[in-house]
Parts: structure tokens; sequence; C-alpha cells
């Protein structure tokens, strides 16, 4: 939270939090939805290799970039001092979704091999 201006520890910022959650769960199912279509095949995820990485990586780069740069244009949040910056965008939210897709993606398909 120290990363954000104006956002403390009280309920109308977790609030916000949870909400920007559930569009991060949007997210991995575009990023889910690009695979199907790029490796025609609904579980690309299971067996992606490196083709899969790199696809999860670019998109998650691509939407990282692009929610933060509109985000921050239109006044919709603003770094504190504290966030380090790449390319003009916060480091954080570009982490977010560099890590998470993978992760997300490789619990999924653990998870069905141990139902399988």
């Amino acid at each position: 939270m120290p990363l954000y201006e104006g956002a403390g520890y009280d309920s109308r910022t977790f609030l916000y939090c949870f909400l920007a959650s559930l569009g991060d769960g949007l997210l991995a199912l575009l990023i889910f939805a690009a695979g199907w279509i790029v490796f025609r095949r609904r579980e690309w995820f299971v067996r992606h290799g490196a083709r899969g990485y790199l696809l999860m990586l670019a998109a998650g780069l691509i939407i990282a970039l692009g929610i933060e740069r509109v985000a921050t244009g239109t006044g919709r949040w603003q770094y504190s001092e504290q966030m380090p910056r790449v390319l003009g965008v916060g480091l954080a939210p570009i982490a977010q979704m560099l890590v998470l897709p993978p992760l997300i993606f490789r619990l999924v398909a653990a998870w069905r091999r141990l139902r399988a």
C-alpha cells in the first residue's frame, strides 16, 4: 500500500484492492484465451514449454504497461515516491503481471493432474 498515493489500511482501500484483484483474475483469463487462440488447445497451459512462458510474460508485460499508463495518465491512481519505476510505470504492477500468470497456470495444471 505505501507504493500508491492515498492508499491506507482502511475498509475503502480494502474494497478497492479486492475489486482490483477481481480485475486481475479477468486479465489471467484474457491470457488464457490468448494461449488458447495461439496454441489452438484449450489446455495449452498444462504443457506449455518455453513458448507458453513467453506468451504469458509478453501478455503480462503488455497488459501491465497498458493499464498502468492509462490509469496513471488519467489520474485513476498515482504512485508514491517509494514506487520503483521502469519505463515510467510502477515496477510492482509489472512484476505482479509477470509472476502471477505463470504461477496461476502452474497451480491450475497441478490441480488438474491431481483430479485426473
